[in-house]
This record gives C-alpha cells, sequence and structure tokens, in this order.
C-alpha cells in the first residue's frame, strides 16, 4: 500500500496505523482512490484480507496511553510484513467463497483462543484481587504500626550506621 509511510507502521512491523481517521479520509484517500471515505477504505483492506486490530481487547495498564490512542486504528496482514516485499504479492482480493472455506477451517483454533483469552482475563482478574487486597492489608498494617505505642525498652533504639556501597 502506498499509503503506508514509517510513521503509520507499528513498531513490530507486523501492522500499520491510521491515527487520524478525518485527516487521512482528506489528505490521504483521494490520492489514491476515487473516494474519500474511510470506511470504502476499510472494506477494502478487509477484501485484501486486512484486519482491524482492536486495542479494547487489551491489558488496560497506561489509563493515559489508552486514552491517546482510544481513537487510532491498527490493522494487520500476515503477508505486510515490513522488510519483507516479497510477501506482497501474496495479498490478493478474496472472493467469499475461498474466505469462507477458511473460515470453517479457522473455527476451531478462533475457539480455543477465545477459551485461552477467557481464562487469562480470569487470571489477571484475580492477581488484580490479589494485589488489591495485598495492598489493603500493607495499608492496614502501616495503620497499625503509626497507632502503637512503642514499648518501653524499644524507645532506646541501637542505631547501626547505614552500609556503605563502593563504586
Amino acid at each position: 500500500l502506498p499509503v503506508i509511510t514509517k510513521k503509520n507502521r507499528s513498531e513490530d512491523g507486523e501492522t500499520f496505523v491510521v491515527k487520524n481517521t478525518e485527516t487521512f479520509e482528506k489528505v490521504v484517500i483521494p490520492q489514491f482512490f476515487k473516494h474519500n471515505k474511510f470506511t470504502s477504505f476499510v472494506r477494502q483492506l478487509n477484501f485484501y484480507g486486512f484486519r482491524k486490530i482492536k486495542y479494547c481487547d487489551t491489558i488496560k495498564i497506561d489509563a493515559k496511553l489508552e486514552a491517546e490512542t482510544a481513537n487510532f486504528w491498527r490493522f494487520r496482514h500476515e503477508n505486510f510484513v515490513r522488510g519483507r516485499p516479497d510477501l506482497l504479492m501474496e495479498i490478493k482480493r478474496s472472493n467469499g467463497k475461498e474466505e469462507s472455506k477458511q473460515a470453517e477451517e479457522e473455527k476451531p483454533d478462533v475457539v480455543d483462543l477465545k477459551s485461552e483469552v477467557t481464562t487469562l482475563k480470569e487470571r489477571i482478574a484475580s492477581m488484580s484481587k490479589n494485589i488489591d487486597d495485598l495492598t489493603c492489608l500493607v495499608q492496614n498494617m502501616a495503620v497499625k504500626t503509626e497507632e502503637e505505642p512503642l514499648p518501653s525498652d524499644s524507645k532506646k533504639r541501637k542505631t547501626h550506621p547505614a552500609p556503605q556501597i563502593q563504586l
């Protein structure tokens, strides 16, 4: 695709990103197509086997990054890989029959992947709850430590010099 530049490529080189659909419609699409509709561009990508990668399925670790990338559109095709122009010849417009047959063959894989994703999401939720519980426990211990008076003999604590690190 001539519309893909280094700015649009992902770091791994396996996907490309449209960060601003309005600018893409006004500036890029009319240079290469008879229309300027982003939805039509996406439809053409789908005919050629490109698939949108959803951000909402990702683990939300960085809220700021999530907010910044919420309107980005990321697309992937197994034969669209940076540094592999030889694979571009394999990107062809699909007809419905081939696509339907391939979809039937991939159904068991999709079911397995969905099951694995569900399991991973459950494990992440469980780990998040454990982290929350541990955080609460540590906070409660810190509060109790602050509230309890020191025993009389601990008022005369021995001080130890801090270890020195030689560089």
